[in-house]
């Protein structure tokens, strides 16, 4: 696996890159810090030698950066340590504390998801235009249920990204599947699809733990129910 690593060179960050370098020597290990007052490379040292490591130097909260990052490295997971943590600077600077801790994850959280969650059907699919497409759709969506129509359009988005998570969650944490390495991916696709159904078949049922979650883990058990019976066919 290809793991990025942010904040890699602070105190906590820099002590969870050397356990993984160490411990996992066949996943890559790729640290991304600004190298602020927080960041000192020297915390990295006695692994920078090692050859499942690497150093890139950058700001969470760049947007094109980071997409161009994602695009090229195309990560299997994501740990994120960049953050801005003391209260002393927070009064004298609170709009950076915002700029990194609330811009920068949902930056990660929007490139990751527009990346990962493409390529779990295909790896040709260009995550960068699928982000493009998903703003666009969501502008669409939001026009098309106004805001006193607000809770039918936070439905429908749980419906779309519970299934689409999970079938993620599925391939790549507990199947251990590789990215696809071949053409589009019709399972994962119809899998979604029955995701989704299900998600609007169990927001008429009235349930403690809401539809969310079980709708991620029957999608999921869908998962491994479709690997099982497709390793049986190859078999």
């Amino acid at each position: 696996m290809k793991i990025l690593v942010t904040g890699g060179a602070g105190f906590i960050g820099g002590n969870f890159v050397h356990y993984m370098v160490n411990k996992y020597p066949e996943d890559m290990i790729v640290n991304l810090d600004k190298l602020t007052y927080a960041g000192n490379l020297e915390t990295c040292k006695p692994v920078e030698d090692k050859p499942n490591y690497k150093f890139i130097k950058g700001d969470i909260a760049d947007r094109e950066f980071i997409f161009d990052l994602f695009e090229k490295e195309k990560f299997d997971v994501v740990v994120n340590f960049a953050a801005e943590s003391h209260v002393d600077r927070s009064i004298e600077d609170p709009e950076i504390f915002v700029k990194t801790n609330v811009m920068g994850t949902t930056t990660l959280l929007d490139a990751w998801s527009a990346g990962i969650s493409s390529e779990s059907l295909s790896k040709n699919i260009n995550g960068k235009w699928i982000a493009v497409a998903a703003t666009v759709i969501g502008m669409i969506g939001a026009i098309v249920y106004p805001m006193d129509d607000i809770t039918d359009f936070l439905y429908l988005i749980g419906s779309v990204f519970a299934p689409m998570i999970a079938v993620q969650i599925a391939d790549f944490f507990i199947l251990k599947k590789k990215k696809s390495e071949t053409g589009f991916d019709w399972c994962n696709l119809l899998i979604w699809l029955a995701g989704f159904i299900l998600y609007r078949v169990l927001m008429n049922i009235d349930m403690l733990l809401g539809n969310t979650l079980p709708d991620m883990v029957l999608t999921i058990l869908l998962c491994m129910i479709v690997a099982a019976v497709r390793g049986r066919k190859k078999a």
